[in-house]
C-alpha cells in the first residue's frame, strides 16, 4: 500500500520511529493499532506520550 502522507507528516513518523528504534512502517501500524485499541507490543504500550512537562502560567495578563 502506498500513502501520499505531507511531508510534516513525515517527519513527525520518521522522528517517533527513531525514538521508539523502529521502521516507519512498523511505526505507522503500530499507531493505528494503538488508536483502534487493538493489541501492541510492551514496548510500544505508555502511559503519555507527553515526553516534556507542561507548565500552565495563571496571572493577570494586561
Amino acid at each position: 500500500m502506498e500513502l501520499n502522507l505531507q511531508p510534516d507528516l513525515k517527519r513527525e513518523i520518521t522522528s517517533l520511529a527513531i525514538q521508539m528504534k523502529s521502521t516507519a512502517p512498523e511505526t505507522i501500524e503500530m499507531c493505528l493499532r494503538m488508536h483502534f485499541c487493538l493489541p501492541v507490543p510492551d514496548r510500544w504500550r505508555k502511559d503519555s506520550w507527553i515526553t516534556n512537562p507542561v507548565v500552565m502560567e495563571y496571572g493577570d495578563f494586561s
